[in-house]
């Protein structure tokens, strides 16, 4: 496969697959925002709640794919996210965006949980990246400022992570029914350094950028385990961790959302640092966790392999840890399992009629499709990849 045929591609699942069923089929002109779900066979439920998340990641969406592509389509459907996301999920007494709302846009969870928040100011960032609105700018950074007063713990280098509509710390901080009760998570820490490393490149801010060094010193210090290079996923509230399975989708997504949280600061020894670090959790992760097909498996404990299942976003978050990978050290073999993992997507897991993901796919080839879209399912992590991939290869490499 060549470069340029690849490319094409990436830009074709993009503009022909995954984004027309959102723009066509998931819009809600009358009530804004996007409807909430659709089942496993495209059908939307229009009475479905919207996540916040959901929508801040479409914000996220469609203005990185509007900048990128120059597609006026797409900026119509960012100002679209954007009108939703500061004025029905934004919590306009308290501050923060609301957890759930329902098919009106009425609040229904008002919870204040970090990585909703994040995943806002992530989203306003990018549409300021997109069309240089200074409200939007605006509100990333009181958000930012709001989660610094109420959850950083500068000398821990750590968030608390889950508040009630008030900002008061709740007793309970998990952030699904499937996660542990910790104090402290990976994945919550991995997403405010990615908002944080998207509102750097739109707002410069010298105690913002402090707090993206001591955040990156608590991956490298903490999260990341110094032997095997695998992230741990839950802390006491002194970074002890408090559980031994590792999760090969988000090692591959945190080795490169690392780098450019180093790269944004623009200070070269943790830049060069963070890299070594990157292909090492890349390299561990290609041992441990890729398939001769090309396909990810999901997670392992102790004892080895807990999960299996080739699941839709470690997918995509491979595809842009071996082509950062790449970029870093010249070694083709990057580029070559990054082409390899490509063809395992376009073979296994694009739901031909719809053009969106299937949700998993066993090591026997069975195929589990839960839902086209919902609170936790959307274009984010496979349109990302598409746009950094399109990006990234028109860099030098090594």
């Amino acid at each position: 496969m060549n470069e340029f045929s690849w490319m094409q591609e990436l830009r074709s699942c993009m503009d022909d697959e995954i984004l027309p069923f959102w723009a066509n089929q998931m819009k809600d002109g009358a009530r804004g925002g996007f409807f909430g779900r659709a089942d496993a066979s495209g059908m939307v439920e229009p009475e479905a709640e919207k996540g916040g998340i959901l929508h801040a990641r479409l914000l996220w969406t469609w203005s990185a794919a509007a900048r990128v592509t120059g597609n006026e389509a797409y900026r119509s459907l960012a100002d679209h996210a954007n009108h939703f996301l500061s004025h029905s999920v934004s919590d306009h007494t308290h501050g923060g965006v609301y957890w759930m709302l329902d098919a009106e846009g009425t609040p229904q969870d008002d919870r204040k949980h970090l990585y909703a928040q994040a995943f806002a100011i992530y989203a306003w960032a990018e549409y300021v990246r997109l069309t240089g609105d200074q409200d939007a700018l605006g509100r990333a950074v009181d958000l930012t400022r709001q989660i610094l007063k109420a959850a950083w713990h500068e000398d821990l280098g750590a968030f608390d992570e889950a508040f009630n509509r008030e900002w008061i710390l709740l007793p309970e901080q998990r952030l699904s029914p499937k996660d542990l009760d910790a104090p402290r998570s990976m994945n919550t820490h991995l997403h405010i350094l990615e908002a944080f490393t998207n509102l750097l490149r739109v707002w410069e801010d010298e105690e913002l950028r402090g707090v993206q060094r001591r955040l990156i010193r608590s991956f490298l210090d903490h999260i990341i385990d110094p032997e095997t290079r695998h992230m741990r996923l839950f802390f006491d509230r002194e970074w002890r961790p408090i559980a031994e399975e590792i999760s090969y989708g988000h090692d591959v997504e945190a080795s490169w959302l690392l780098f450019e949280a180093a790269e944004v600061l623009g200070d070269k020894s943790l830049i060069e640092e963070v890299g070594r670090v990157a292909l090492q959790m890349m390299d561990m992760c290609i041992d441990r966790a890729l398939l001769e097909d090309g396909g990810w498996v999901y997670e392992a404990g102790p004892a080895g392999l807990i999960d299996s299942r080739r699941y839709w976003w470690p997918q995509a978050e491979a595809l842009v840890g071996l082509v950062n990978a790449w970029q870093l050290s010249g070694n083709a073999r990057y580029l070559q399992d990054a082409q390899r993992t490509w063809r395992f997507v376009r073979k296994h897991l694009i739901e031909p009629r719809t053009g969106q993901w299937h949700d998993w796919i066993t090591l026997e080839g069975e195929i589990s499709q839960v839902e086209l879209a919902g609170p936790w399912k959307g274009p984010y992590h496979n349109v990302r990849a598409c746009l950094e991939l399109i990006e990234r290869m028109s860099l030098p490499v090594g």
